[in-house]
């Protein structure tokens, strides 16, 4: 037998109270967010201070800007024993991701570990993933590519200059040089050389 509450109106008014609970709730669950760049700092770790670039919704409807996040570490991209990393300059797009929890013990060790604090989606656990976010925007700044074990690089700089350094470097296929070519070494070998 199932007894209804006689007051529609009070089941009415709870189930109000509780979807603005949890409205209340979602509004201040923090997952991801485009930021732009403040500042940047390359060492000795990766930070930089960045500007939500979306405003925060208040209860009444009204929004304001959210406040800058301070010292967010820079996630570069890295994989399978390589990374890329750049530089960030002031007006650089970042994502800045809210990690679910305490990430204090992961950026000492970087392994897992038990958690330092209770903290869930805290701006203390926030990093920033560099991005472009005007896809018509050319780099700011220079970008390198390198080995982690440091045998192998290339840099390209914004002036146009590109190094490549490793313990060997191999072109396959067609080479064509427009400019001057200097080679600086003891030794030269032209293999298959004709004019």
């Amino acid at each position: 037998m199932t007894i209804r509450n006689p007051d529609v109106s009070y089941d009415q008014s709870l189930a109000q109270v509780l979807k603005l609970v949890c409205q209340v709730v979602l509004s201040k669950t923090r997952t991801a967010v485009p930021g732009v760049v403040i500042s940047y700092r390359a060492s000795p770790r990766p930070v930089a201070d960045v500007q939500p670039a979306t405003d925060m919704m208040l209860a009444d409807g009204e929004t304001m800007p959210r406040a800058p996040v301070l010292n967010v570490p820079v996630w570069w991209p890295t994989f399978g024993g390589y990374s890329i990393i750049g530089s960030l300059s002031k007006g650089d797009g970042v994502l800045l991701v809210y990690c679910e929890r305490d990430l204090t013990n992961f950026l000492q060790t970087g392994r897992a570990g038990p958690l330092a604090t209770g903290r869930v989606m805290s701006e203390q656990d926030v990093v920033a993933l560099p991005w472009n976010h005007t896809p018509d925007d050319p780099p700011a700044a220079g970008l390198t590519i390198r080995a982690d074990d440091g045998s192998a690089e290339i840099a390209i700089e914004s002036g146009g200059r590109v190094t490549v350094d490793g313990d060997r470097i191999s072109l396959v296929g067609p080479v064509s040089v427009t400019g001057s070519l200097r080679v600086n070494g003891t030794a030269v070998a032209l293999q298959g050389h004709s004019h």
